[in-house]
C-alpha cells in the first residue's frame, strides 16, 4: 500500500518495463544507514540541511533541484537505522504552471521505468490553469501517478497534494517506498502522542 502526503493507494499492478526492479531516488541505496545515504546524496550535488527525529527513528533532510525545479527531500529510516522511503517535494515554481511540472517529472519517470497508472480525474478542460487545478482538487479530484514493481514491491507515487486540508497551498510530491515502509509507518503512528 502506497501513502503519499494525505493520499493513500491501494495498488496494482500497472504497466512496467521491469516488474523486479527496485527503484530508487537518485540510486540512492535501500536500506543504507544514514552516513551512506548523506555521502551519496552529497556526491550528487544535495545540500545536507539535518536530522529529524520522528519517533524511535531519525530521518535526513536535503536541498537541491530535480528536472531544474528546487526540491526537499527527506529520506525516512527504520528503526535499525535503514532507508525504508524518500520523499521528495517540489518548491511552487513561478516559472511553470502545476500540470506542466507534473507532466514533466511523470515524463521523466515514464521514461525510465514505463507508464504508470494515472489516477486523474481533475476536468482536462481544466489543466492548462493552476487556479482550476486547485479549485477540482479541493472538490476532491485527483492527480496522481503510481508505479508498482510487484516482485519486490516498490512504489513510485507522484501526485499534487494540498498541504492542510484548510489551506489553499498545493504542492507536487514525489514518493519512493520499500517494503519495509509499511511496517515503519506503523511504527511510527503507534508511537505518536495523539
Amino acid at each position: 500500500m502506497l501513502h503519499t502526503g494525505l493520499l493513500c493507494l491501494s495498488c496494482s499492478a500497472s504497466a512496467i518495463i521491469n516488474p523486479n526492479l527496485k527503484p530508487a531516488f537518485a540510486d540512492v541505496t535501500w536500506y543504507a544507514n544514514r552516513n551512506i545515504v548523506k555521502q551519496q546524496m552529497i556526491s550528487k550535488g544535495y545540500v545536507f540541511v539535518g536530522e529529524v527525529k520522528s519517533g524511535t527513528s531519525i530521518d535526513v533532510s536535503f536541498t537541491g533541484k530535480l528536472l531544474g525545479i528546487p526540491v526537499n527531500v527527506r529520506h525516512y529510516f527504520n528503526k535499525s537505522n535503514q532507508l525504508v522511503k524518500t520523499n521528495i517535494v517540489f518548491e511552487k515554481s513561478y516559472t511553470s504552471s502545476l500540470k506542466s511540472s507534473f507532466d514533466s517529472v511523470r515524463g521523466s519517470l515514464t521514461n525510465k521505468y514505463g507508464a504508470g497508472e494515472d489516477l486523474i480525474d481533475v476536468d482536462k478542460n481544466y489543466t492548462s490553469n493552476d487556479i482550476l487545478i486547485e479549485m477540482e482538487l479541493k472538490r476532491g479530484k485527483k492527480m496522481s501517478s503510481l508505479w508498482t514493481f510487484p516482485v519486490n514491491k516498490y512504489y513510485i507515487g507522484l501526485d499534487l497534494t494540498q498541504i492542510y486540508l484548510n489551506d489553499d497551498s498545493y504542492y507536487l510530491n514525489l514518493a519512493y517506498e520499500s517494503p519495509a515502509w509499511s511496517k515503519e509507518l506503523d511504527s511510527r503512528n503507534q508511537s505518536n502522542d495523539f
